[in-house]
Parts: C-alpha cells; structure tokens; sequence
C-alpha cells in the first residue's frame, strides 16, 4: 500500500502571491494577460505564475504591487486571505500590525468579494 504525502496546511509562499494577485487582477477588472508587460513576461509565464506553477521573482512581485497600489508585504500574505492554526490573525482588521507607518493595506473591496 502506497500512502500519499499530506497536503500542506500552509501556503507557499508563491501560492500566497498567486492568489493575491488573481484576487487585485479579478476585482479590478485586470485579465491575466495584461498583466505580461506590466510583469515584464510572456502571457504563458503569466498564466503559470498565477496557476501556483511558477516562482515569481522579487522584481515581478515588485511590479505587480506597484502597479495595483499595494505592498509587497499584502501580496506576500496573500492580502490576508489565507488564515489558519499556523499563521496568527493579525488584530485590528486589514491593518498590518507591526508594519511601518504608511504601508499600505489591501483594499478591501476586494476582500469582501473573495470572502
């Protein structure tokens, strides 16, 4: 008998991004593909990246959070979607506990479509 390994319980790091910046991209009205010369790649590598398939790199996980206003720190989070045992619920609602004054939050329009 063959066991198959548990899924994580936690997201990666990547996966966190990549639903992140479905999340921007959906509630802005952003398709995937317009977001290749923003990145700087091709639509493929785009598709792939939002999938979970692909690593993104500092310098497009950069672009991306210039280009829709938000911190580097939300996309890394996963503007906060991912909440579970392991990762602590920050308190004060969307603001990021710890952070440097002027970091910015995720926008919460787009947090109450998703949840």
């Amino acid at each position: 008998m063959t066991t198959q390994p548990l899924p994580s319980e936690a997201p990666t790091a990547d996966e966190r991004i990549a639903a992140a910046v479905r999340a921007l991209a959906a509630g802005r009205g952003v398709r995937a593909v317009d977001l290749a010369p923003i990145i700087g790649i091709g639509k493929t590598r785009v598709f792939a990246k939002l999938k979970g398939e692909a690593m993104w790199k500092a310098s497009e996980v950069e672009a991306v959070a210039d280009y829709f206003d938000v911190s580097v720190a939300d996309l890394f989070d996963g503007l906060g979607l991912f909440r579970d045992a392991k990762r602590p619920h920050r308190s004060g609602g969307a603001s990021l506990a710890g952070a440097p004054s002027g970091t910015r939050t995720p926008d919460p329009l787009i947090k109450s479509q998703l949840l």
